[in-house]
């Protein structure tokens, strides 16, 4: 019956440390976003870490080292006044971790920033370690009549790191915490998990871009699509 509940563990273990559980964007989410946009040797398919060298040369860290995008858009149908509600509708369906809080809430400016964790973004397993990588993600969006600007930010990457299936085995579950810059990581730099990191980089590009349009789709046409209808 031991050896039955430490299999069983294990298979549980594995489950949880490769899922991307994030409270804005699904696992699905990531899936369909095509790395292979990526490419750069031109055999129309990339890997995580030639995708992570292509977004490297085209968009880099800003100027603290941390990975930022922003995207504009002057096309929604809603006033300033309209947005500011959505958007903290948003961000209310959104933000619904224990560690998610809005920060600033500004009507008369019009500036909202939250901050969000965005948990397993990559991870690492082998039979002597795991690492789980999960991000912490600053969304701020500055607010006009039919305009909106949508900045994202991640500083860094938090890390539980495990003794992997042997230790699993042995009873030893136990984790340690480690906090990681992006640029001293891959592919600004080749230590610390290469695979892994090259993944979270990519992944936290993804998830800055997703998120900018799931914003916007939803300050469009709503969070579930018929709050007009009443």
């Amino acid at each position: 019956m031991r050896n039955l509940n430490m299999i069983l563990f294990v298979v549980f273990w594995f489950t949880t440390i490769i899922s991307v559980n994030s409270q804005i964007i699904t696992e699905k989410d990531f899936k369909d976003y095509n790395i292979n946009q990526f490419d750069s040797d031109g055999n129309g398919k990339a890997d995580y870490i030639e995708a992570a060298l292509t977004i490297k040369e085209w968009y880099g860290l800003d100027k603290n080292n941390a990975i930022s995008r922003t995207v504009i858009t002057d096309s929604i149908p809603r006033t300033k006044d309209q947005l500011y509600i959505e958007v903290n509708n948003w961000f209310i369906h959104s933000f619904n971790s224990g560690k998610s809080v809005i920060q600033l809430n500004d009507k008369d400016a019009g500036v909202i920033i939250g901050k969000g964790f965005v948990s397993n973004v990559a991870s690492h397993t082998s039979f002597t370690s795991n690492a789980a990588v999960h991000a912490w993600v600053i969304i701020r969006v500055d607010i006009k009549d039919y305009k909106m600007r949508i900045a994202t930010t991640i500083q860094e990457y938090e890390l539980d790191m495990g003794t992997g299936v042997l230790g699993a085995l042995g009873g030893n579950t136990s984790t340690t915490k480690h906090q990681w810059l992006p640029v001293d990581c891959f592919p600004f730099n080749s230590k610390n998990y290469k695979k892994t990191t090259s993944k979270a980089f990519v992944n936290c590009h993804i998830y800055s871009l997703v998120i900018a349009d799931k914003l916007i789709e939803a300050v469009t046409n709503g969070i579930v699509g018929n709050e007009d209808e009443w």
